[in-house]
């Protein structure tokens, strides 16, 4: 971490400290140096005078109230008092010391409870540690006042979230809290807890079950923030981890209740009235309620989702088949186009290749079609194209293929089929032409075609090349033509 100006308490309050922290320390000397700040010392002997001590006669002096209240409690409100006075509420306005007074107190009387139901020894010190765990947000703000808004966010989650945007934002307030705190004059035993509270494996073998107090504190602190399901389950665990029985929260934080009311009458600290261990267990409820009806319609959600995508996909698909098609196809016939065409005719060209088989090519062009343009409209010219087309296509077999070559010209291919059978299809073809008029708003047109057809076999080692074959079966298409037309003609 890098380095930084540390706040300090005055030189009274730092001896104060020290003192407080000697476990040899007389009450005479100590009282002597509270009696140099009246502030401190007259809040010690109120506290010492308050009802929640009900002392038989009344307190006067300093030395009275440290021998009365004992010199850890007189620690802790000194620690308190100095803390207070190190960030005046007047400088950070939007920092909410309220929340963080009372989560602190929490954490200080939840340690202390925990540590009387673990019989571990010196809980006051366990209370001091619990006091001044977050520390480190108070000097973080005051190093970075910027940083206000993000902390007073950070304060309103959980313990877990905090832990996890701290470590995204690379800083620690257990470590800043901690060399601060050993700059004050803490002793170590105290320091090492505070500053291994979120990873409490790392801290020192002597003080580590501290820490581990001190980071169960924080789950059971979240627990009067009534943040739901999650933090009674991760409070559990904490007492889990701990050794303890998870039965035994109800009556841990109905005493952490009691606890954290005398602390802060003690302190001199106002906090909210704490909820019953009935209410966070409602409050649970409730947001555990609430988690699976969230979940419920998160997976509504989710599901509908998945259907719309289902639907976007098969939609898609629909769209890319269209489109294949649309690429392959004639837009005015259906028939294959040219491309479509190409292709086919080169891969049934290595099929013959391949099983030495024969085929054939027919194409075949209308008849007199500009004519058809010229005097009804390229209207009735679409017509004649698609009557052609449909003619063709009904004539053909499964295994055939039929594109509209270019214009008024179209292409047929024959895979295995021998010159006869190719010229008898081109016959029927021609025919079904011939006697079929089209009946359109121009009247009943009489169409006819000419046809010009090639038979042809590969060697099993070579497949022919498309373009002389399709150039020959031109050549027979145009003595077709010559020669009166509505007839066929072979390529020999």
């Amino acid at each position: 971490m890098a380095a930084v100006q540390l706040p300090a308490p005055s030189p009274l309050v730092a001896r104060i400290v020290a003192l407080a922290s000697d476990p040899q320390v007389a009450a005479g000397e100590l009282g002597q140096a509270l009696n140099a700040d009246p502030i401190l010392s007259a809040q010690v002997i109120g506290i010492a005078n308050s009802g929640l001590y009900s002392p038989r006669s009344p307190i006067a002096s300093v030395e009275h109230a440290v021998r009365f209240l004992g010199v850890r409690a007189v620690r802790n409100v000194v620690l308190c008092v100095a803390v207070r006075r190190l960030v005046p509420t007047e400088e950070m306005p939007d920092f909410p010391f309220d929340a963080y007074w009372e989560g602190s107190l929490r954490r200080a009387t939840a340690s202390q409870v925990l540590g009387k139901a673990l019989g571990v020894r010196g809980v006051d010190e366990l209370f001091t540690i619990g006091l001044c765990q977050d520390v480190g947000v108070l000097v973080g703000c005051q190093q970075h006042p910027e940083r206000v808004p993000l902390w007073r966010d950070l304060l309103a989650r959980h313990t877990s979230q905090r832990e996890e945007q701290e470590a995204k934002l690379g800083v620690s307030h257990a470590e800043l809290g901690a060399r601060m705190l050993e700059e004050w004059g803490l002793p170590q035993e105290l320091v090492d807890p505070i500053r291994h509270h979120h990873a409490p494996s790392g801290a020192p073998p002597a003080v580590r079950r501290r820490a581990e107090v001190a980071r169960a504190s924080e789950q059971l602190s979240d627990l009067f923030d009534l943040k739901g399901g999650p933090a009674l389950q991760q409070a559990q665990e904490a007492l889990r981890e701990l050794g303890l029985d998870p039965e035994t929260l109800p009556a841990l934080t109905d005493e952490i209740r009691v606890a954290l009311a005398e602390a802060a009458a003690s302190l001199n600290l106002e906090v909210g009235q704490q909820p019953s261990y009935q209410e966070i267990a409602a409050s649970a409820c409730q947001g555990m309620y609430e988690l699976n009806h969230s979940y419920e319609e998160l997976t509504q959600r989710l599901e509908q989702a998945l259907r719309e995508k289902e639907e976007l996909l098969a939609e898609l698909e629909r769209l890319n088949a269209e489109l294949e098609i649309r690429a392959l196809r004639d837009g005015l016939t259906g028939l294959l186009n040219r491309r479509a065409f190409d292709e086919a005719f080169e891969r049934e060209l290595y099929r013959s290749a391949r099983e030495s088989e024969p085929i054939s090519i027919v194409l075949l062009d209308i008849d007199h079609f500009k004519t058809f343009n010229d005097t009804y409209g390229h209207l009735i010219g679409d017509e004649v194209l698609r009557h052609v087309a449909g003619k063709i296509s009904g004539v053909l077999r499964t295994s055939d293929t039929v594109a509209r070559f270019g214009g008024e010209e179209f292409v047929l291919i024959l895979p295995s089929t021998n010159e006869e059978g190719a010229r008898r299809v081109a016959e029927r073809v021609r025919v079904v032409i011939a006697v079929s008029p089209l009946e359109c708003d121009a009247g009943s047109l009489s169409v006819t075609a000419s046809l010009g057809g090639l038979t042809t076999r590969a060697p099993r080692t070579k497949p022919l090349a498309p373009a002389p074959l399709l150039e020959r079966a031109d050549a027979a298409l145009y003595r077709a033509k010559e020669g009166g037309r509505n007839r066929v003609e072979w390529s020999s």
